[in-house]
């Protein structure tokens, strides 16, 4: 019998998961599937730089006829400067042990595909779901703690308007790590805290530990606290990318330029007012992102709930369009599109999307950037994907992600926030 080698691991890997992983996207994943990476090779320098038109040019002279040899109004120029984002990394490593790697590297392809099918997949899609989470709410964090028990197993009731069912479904076995407010402070420092069990009709979340009276260092966790996964902050920076949330609510230096400064930097905020999200307060949220420019077609984010509550308003009002003229409103399987001022907006329903919020943005106006997106391909590795593991009789395979949500434009975009879907 043939002796198992990584090189035979390598080989069957490439023949049989390579092609397929290419494929491999669910739909719920909206801004993976909506806004594209762009290669490492489009991209200059170590960073993606890209030249943005934060000021018009204000040099303009005005003179009544008649006016004879009038002076000219000094320069005023516009400003047009570089916007930097650079990529931020993730890893998953799983290992499968030898036993299981021999049996099946020596059985063939078929034998090989029932040994790791599940491992690679289930890798593939997990990976997935932390980058469309990421996208949504890296630096923002999971969700906000609206109380905890004082239990051995502590459960932690999220708030509903930070609440997404995408984010915490399969989520058994995670790691969580408790933030004041301000990110500046941690909760239960030094102290490991697993989810147990998730109830995702109660918004709930039991952890094996009691995070009132048993933390370490830190202080308990109390109402308000963010909830983020273990690794994805320290108390003074971010180890993950800007999110699509934590672009549209920047009001400070985002890509090293300050929305302060400019105001097409900043994005439009609307607020629903503690209410159901009507089509009249999405009407404003374009009229403010006109205002700044917008004439692309646009996409707009929400929660389930939120599309259902839509999907209600829009059969009240349909009767005042013609369905053959551009106001009509349409039905379709994944998603309900009608015209604004300015063009074609499309709403689509995410379960990442939190309870509270909606996202209005054009996505050819953004981007991923950075080094790679999910690949099985390691750098300087070539087609080695499995290695032997240093401390465990297994073999390791790993994926790597290095990238950033970018935009040049986000003045064009619009955060909607107090949806209560009551």
């Amino acid at each position: 019998m043939a002796s198992n080698t990584v090189t035979t691991l390598n080989g069957l890997f490439k023949e049989v998961y390579a092609p397929m992983l290419k494929w491999l996207m669910p739909k719920s994943l909206r801004l993976q599937n909506l806004v594209d990476f762009v290669p490492a090779d489009q991209q200059p320098g170590n960073n993606f730089n890209q030249p943005v038109v934060l000021q018009h040019e204000h040099g303009f002279t005005y003179a009544a006829a008649g006016s004879g040899a009038f002076t000219i109004s000094a320069a005023i120029p516009g400003q047009i400067k570089n916007a930097q984002v650079v990529g931020s990394q993730m890893l998953l490593e799983s290992l499968l042990d030898y036993e299981s790697a021999h049996r099946a590297s020596n059985g063939g392809k078929r034998a090989y595909v029932q040994a790791t099918q599940y491992m690679v997949e289930n890798m593939w899609q997990s990976t997935r779901k932390r980058l469309e989470i990421d996208l949504m709410y890296g630096q923002v964090g999971l969700g906000t703690v609206a109380s905890v028990t004082t239990a051995a197993n502590s459960v932690i009731t999220v708030t509903t308007a930070e609440w997404a069912p995408g984010i915490w479904s399969g989520m058994e076995g995670a790691i969580l790590e408790f933030f004041t407010a301000a990110l500046t402070t941690e909760h239960v420092t030094a102290l490991t805290v697993k989810i147990l069990s998730v109830d995702l009709a109660a918004r709930t979340i039991t952890v094996d530990q009691d995070l009132v009276t048993g933390p370490p260092t830190g202080g308990a966790v109390a109402a308000n606290d963010v909830i983020m996964f273990a690794g994805q902050r320290t108390t003074s920076a971010h180890n993950t990318m800007a999110g699509l949330h934590a672009i549209l609510a920047n009001t400070g230096t985002l890509f090293g330029l300050s929305a302060a400064t400019y105001s097409l930097w900043k994005s439009c905020a609307q607020s629903a007012g503690a209410a159901n999200l009507s089509f009249e307060v999405l009407q404003r949220a374009v009229a403010q992102a006109t205002g700044k420019g917008l004439d692309e077609d646009q996409l707009l984010i929400v929660n389930p709930l939120t599309f259902a509550t839509l999907l209600t308003d829009q059969a009240a009002l349909r009767r005042h369009g013609d369905p053959n003229k551009s106001q009509a409103y349409v039905i379709g399987a994944e998603g309900l599109e009608f015209h604004s001022q300015v063009g074609k907006i499309t709403i689509q329903p995410s379960i990442y999307c939190k309870e509270g919020y909606a996202y209005l943005f054009a996505p050819d106006l953004f981007h991923r950037v950075g080094a790679t997106d999910i690949t099985f391909r390691l750098q300087d590795r070539g087609d080695e994907f499995f290695r032997h593991h240093e401390t465990t009789a297994a073999y390791a395979l790993r994926n790597y992600s290095n990238q950033a949500l970018f935009t040049e434009a986000p003045g064009k975009a619009c955060l909607v926030s107090s949806i209560d879907n009551a």
